[in-house]
């Protein structure tokens, strides 16, 4: 699913330096990264998904080599493909809660939004239990919910990739623990793999592997 070979990256004012010699990845794992803060967990993953770009070296990801695709070959590609749960939700205040999750298909014309795509739209949000909420608006809501907006806009067109950036940071234990059995739920019935940023080391016991940025990064990330 996802192979890095090579991979350098680095924040030249700041000194930080990434170095990935190869990360090999299947299709179906559920993966924690883990570090010290500035280790460059935010940066790995944004490499992957391609919204940064590598200095050197390569990074595939189901077979397509991102390191040769121009912007907006990424960008389509991580909106169709790709399901990004970011730290800070990235909901958009002005739109409603059903409206986030059909983000998407908004942004890529690539993306046909039909009833379809409305109903399992509906769906998730039911999953998530948030279907009595689909006409409200993100600053009406929890901060659990808002995650659970956010985890239902990264599925809504069924990715093969779903990669979240510490999407239980901000959550007490108890909704961390739920939210990630939701996001785990999700994810095994798409047969997605599942990359995910945390520091809460208490959640690791959910995943078929751990791997620690530390052993990759020098200097401070930005």
């Amino acid at each position: 699913m996802i192979e890095i070979e090579n991979l350098a990256f680095e924040y030249g004012r700041c000194g930080f330096r990434l170095r990935v010699p190869e990360l090999r990845i299947s299709r179906g794992q559920r993966v924690a990264f883990i570090g010290p803060s500035g280790a460059g967990k935010t940066t790995l993953i944004y490499l992957i998904a391609g919204i940064l770009t590598p200095d050197s070296g390569s990074i595939r990801a189901d077979g397509v080599d991102l390191t040769r695709q121009g912007n907006r070959q990424r960008r389509n590609f991580r909106i169709s493909r790709v399901g990004f749960v970011f730290q800070e939700f990235e909901l958009l205040e002005y739109l409603s809660v059903k409206d986030n999750i059909l983000l998407p298909y908004y942004l890529n014309s690539t993306l046909q939004l039909t009833p379809g795509v409305r109903q399992t739209a509906d769906s998730l949000a039911q999953s998530m239990n948030l279907g009595d909420k689909l006409r409200r608006f993100p600053k009406t809501l929890s901060q659990g919910e808002r995650q659970r907006v956010a985890i239902c806009r990264a599925l809504i067109a069924s990715p093969d990739l779903l990669i979240a950036d510490e999407p239980t940071g901000n959550l007490d234990p108890a909704t961390a623990q739920t939210i990630l059995a939701l996001l785990l739920e999700q994810v095994e019935q798409r047969g997605a793999t599942l990359l995910m940023v945390t520091h809460n080391h208490a959640l690791l016991d959910s995943f078929d592997r751990v791997v620690d940025i530390g052993d990759f990064a020098s200097g401070d990330e930005s």
